[in-house]
């Protein structure tokens, strides 16, 4: 049994006026990202069976989203400087037939994190071992409980670990610039994976919707450090044409 990492913990309060969240200006250009969530504990996959790696010569770039078994969602930016050519969850691994990137990403521009989703399309081959797919759905104001999860190094920068291991941790507060993305504040010592989960659970706690794609990482002055998420709602009508 494969086992990885998580860390829940129930603190999450809301903020969502921008002005509340410091001085600098969110569309600053994000410093970097991070290739791992920090501060996790091990789970079992089966837990997140949803949760994919993307590799390119057998090594771990960036954590995928699968959204059924043809069909996974990652970060527009991972394929920036890579060509992976497979993706892998649990004991299957199919090959990457295409990559669609959103067409209005542009890695260039300071607020790249805006649109930074692709959509990627796998050969035909053997069925993932998912027991549930997540549901995509606009992220709710009342909602006070976060997971982020992904595959990653961790905070000991232990590269053995990433190509088995799922983290998530705890958003601590929120702030928004814009519908087109999530900031979680006072984040320094947690990060999130690029193309991981921003997750939330239904009203009834059964099931996980997804309603962010990890973005970046942005440390400096505003809202002292942030992980940056996609907000996939704004971008629901384009996902769906490909699923």
């Amino acid at each position: 049994m494969m086992w990885l990492r998580k860390s829940i913990i129930f603190t999450c309060f809301f903020a969502v006026i921008a002005s509340s969240c410091g001085r600098g200006n969110v569309s600053e250009k994000v410093e970097f990202s991070v290739s791992g969530i920090i501060h996790g504990e091990e789970v079992d996959q089966d837990e997140y069976s949803f949760v994919a790696k993307i590799l390119q010569d057998n090594q771990t770039i960036c954590t995928a989203i699968l959204l059924n078994n043809d069909t996974a969602l990652s970060a527009a930016h991972c394929f920036e400087n890579y060509l992976p050519d497979e993706i892998s969850n649990g004991s299957t691994t199919r090959q990457i037939a295409e990559i669609i990137t959103n067409p209005e990403f542009d890695y260039s521009l300071d607020n790249y994190s805006d649109n930074d989703i692709a959509i990627i399309k796998l050969e035909s081959g053997d069925q993932f071992n998912v027991s549930k797919y997540p549901k995509i759905t606009a992220l709710k104001k009342q909602r006070s409980t976060f997971l982020v999860v992904g595959h990653g190094k961790d905070e000991n920068n232990i590269t053995a670990l990433r190509t088995k291991t799922i983290k998530e941790v705890p958003i601590k507060r929120r702030c928004y610039k814009n519908t087109k993305k999530i900031i979680t504040t006072n984040t320094a010592i947690y990060g999130a994976d690029s193309g991981g989960a921003l997750l939330t659970k239904n009203d009834l706690g059964e099931s996980l919707n997804l309603v962010g794609i990890s973005s970046a990482y942005y440390k400096g002055d505003f809202c002292r450090a942030n992980s940056i998420f996609v907000n996939l709602a704004d971008h629901l009508s384009w996902i769906e044409k490909f699923i």
